[in-house]
C-alpha cells in the first residue's frame, strides 16, 4: 500500500479511539471497546487490492462521521496544562532575567538564583 493510504487509515484509527474516547467515561469499557475497533483494522490488514482497501476507508470514514459524538471531549485527562495564571514550580529566572524551565527536580541544584 502507498504511505498515503497507510497515513489515511492511521488518522481514521486515532480518530476513531478519540471518538470512542468521547462515547466511553469508563477506561475499562473504553479498553474493551478499543481493542474490538482494533480488531476490525486488523482483520482488513493486508488486503492487497487498492481498490477494496480504498472502499474499506471511505466506508470507515462515513461511519465516524454518523457515530460522531455531538460534544467530543477535548483535552488531557492525564496531563492537564498549567492554568495560565500560574507558573510552573520548575520555572526559574536566571540572572540575565530570562525564565529556565527544568524537567527534572535534580537538575536544580545546579543552578543557583543570580549566579
Amino acid at each position: 500500500m502507498s504511505s498515503a493510504h497507510q497515513l489515511r487509515v492511521l488518522k481514521l484509527y486515532r480518530h476513531s479511539l478519540k471518538n470512542l474516547l468521547s462515547w466511553t467515561v469508563d477506561r475499562g469499557m473504553y479498553r474493551q471497546k478499543a481493542m474490538e475497533l482494533r480488531a476490525r483494522f486488523e482483520a482488513t490488514r493486508f488486503e492487497k487490492n487498492i481498490v477494496k482497501a480504498t472502499q474499506l476507508v471511505e466506508a470507515g470514514e462515513a461511519e465516524l462521521d454518523e457515530i460522531k459524538h455531538p460534544n467530543p471531549y477535548v483535552g488531557r485527562r492525564l496531563n492537564p496544562a498549567w492554568p495560565a495564571h500560574s507558573v510552573s514550580p520548575w520555572v526559574f529566572l536566571c540572572a540575565n532575567g530570562h525564565a529556565v524551565a527544568f524537567r527534572s527536580p535534580h537538575i536544580i541544584g545546579r543552578y543557583q538564583m543570580g549566579a
